[in-house]
């Protein structure tokens, strides 16, 4: 019995219970019933494998490679949302710091303590950064589609665009 007499023998099992179940009623009222399918189409995924993928995300599968974009967005908004957070936290100590008569006493400790903080902040973005991208590298060699391919973030530029958004009491007089 060769590859093609099993794939037969499959065929005809599969027809005579999708026969079984048509007979036993078990396909009557179905939603959507005598109309054809209704499939969305996705201009991402090739034409032939619509029909596939539109059966996974129906049973709340996606291919990994969705579901890595999927994480690298997150990723993506979650580092921005840190720094936001981060820079937050400086500008309110620094507030706090303008609004104390008696900061003055404390005024070197505290910028000390600031800038440590804000120097293990960026060594954590810069470490994110680079997860990121590994992620993307990833991401790149999976994607079965060209025009889905995500670009790198640049470590260089965007840890630019990260100190420069330092409040300048942590570069004064360094």
């Amino acid at each position: 019995m060769d590859a093609d007499d099993i794939l037969r023998g499959l065929d005809r099992i599969s027809e005579r219970r999708i026969q079984e179940a048509i007979d036993a009623g078990e396909f009557d009222n179905l939603e959507g019933a005598g109309q054809p399918l209704k499939l969305e189409d996705n201009p991402f995924v090739p034409e032939e494998m619509r029909a596939a993928f539109k059966v996974l995300q129906n049973s709340g599968f996606a291919p990994d490679w969705m579901v890595l974009g999927g994480e690298i967005e997150a990723d993506l908004e979650r580092l921005r949302a840190d720094a936001d957070r981060h820079f937050r936290y400086l500008r309110d100590e620094l507030h706090d710091l303008a609004g104390d008569p008696y900061a003055v006493k404390r005024l070197g400790p505290e910028l000390r303590r600031l800038r440590e903080r804000h120097r293990r902040a960026a060594r954590r973005h810069a470490a994110r950064i680079e997860e990121l991208n590994a992620k993307i590298r990833y991401f790149n060699h999976t994607v079965p589609i060209a025009s889905l391919l995500k670009v790198s973030l640049s470590l260089e530029s965007e840890m630019r665009k990260y100190e420069e958004r330092a409040p300048a009491f942590l570069t004064y007089g360094q």
